[in-house]
């Protein structure tokens, strides 16, 4: 696990306590803040294993 994992995952529970506790907030609209901050997270991953170098043999 990751450090970027730690914080997609910290950023998931402050984003639902933060709706759970504000009462202003549509319970719709926190979980699709959820799901753009896994989006994110799955995006960026990604991305940082597209740079990498391949190392399966030509065989």
């Amino acid at each position: 696990m990751t450090t970027e994992f730690y914080a997609m995952v910290a950023a998931i529970v402050a984003t639902i306590v933060a709706g759970e506790s504000n009462n202003s907030w549509d319970d719709r609209w926190v979980w699709q803040v959820v799901a753009a901050i896994a989006i994110g997270y799955m995006v960026s991953r990604g991305l940082a294993k597209s740079g990498t170098a391949e190392t399966r043999d030509a065989d």
